[in-house]
């Protein structure tokens, strides 16, 4: 009688481990969150959609929306891959044919290895701070269907304890 009660007791404890266990992984996670934001749904009938990946960096969603009147591109869900010694600052530099489009920085979770820099997004779209009809010039309005993919490039820089930074430029893969 002793060792069913046992028994019982331990296939008890394993069910519930096992329970608690599914219950957190098919749990929302953060990324879940972002990837389901508005902002992301905007985009759902992209000319191109794109992730981008360098030595020690990678991003999963890429998406670039082009039509006659109006452009939009969304950069997001960037990650540190490989562990590099002595981290202390990350640069996130689009350009669009060879001009600046923006620069982001991130000092946040340095070789917390394939989580999501929260800091690290971009968005652009036409940029008009005032709604006196005035907006402000952007690389990226000069996007086409046709010189999207030769015209953007995406880069991250990261600069180390010593003072010395180095660049990487993803490479892009289409969908």
């Amino acid at each position: 009688m002793k060792k069913l009660v046992i028994l019982i007791i331990v296939i008890s404890i394993i069910t519930i481990i096992s329970t608690v266990s599914i219950l957190l992984l098919s749990r929302p996670d953060k990324n879940t969150e972002r990837i389901n934001s508005t902002l992301y749904q905007r985009f759902q009938d992209s000319t191109y959609s794109f992730t981008g990946k360098s030595n020690n960096f990678e991003f999963k969603i890429g998406r670039a929306y082009l039509t006659d009147s109006e452009n939009r591109i969304y950069l997001d869900d960037f990650r540190q891959t490989k562990e590099i010694n002595g981290v202390e600052s990350l640069y996130l530099h689009i350009y669009f044919n060879n001009e600046l489009s923006g620069t982001y920085l991130n000092t946040d979770k340095l070789n917390n290895l394939n989580n999501t820099f929260d800091s690290l997004s971009f968005y652009e779209g036409k940029i008009c701070p005032n709604n006196n009809g005035e907006c402000l010039y952007s690389p990226f309005e000069n996007a086409t269907k046709d010189n999207f993919k030769d015209g953007i490039k995406v880069v991250i820089e990261y600069c180390l304890e010593n003072k010395t930074c180095k660049e990487e430029t993803f490479k892009l893969s289409y969908e």
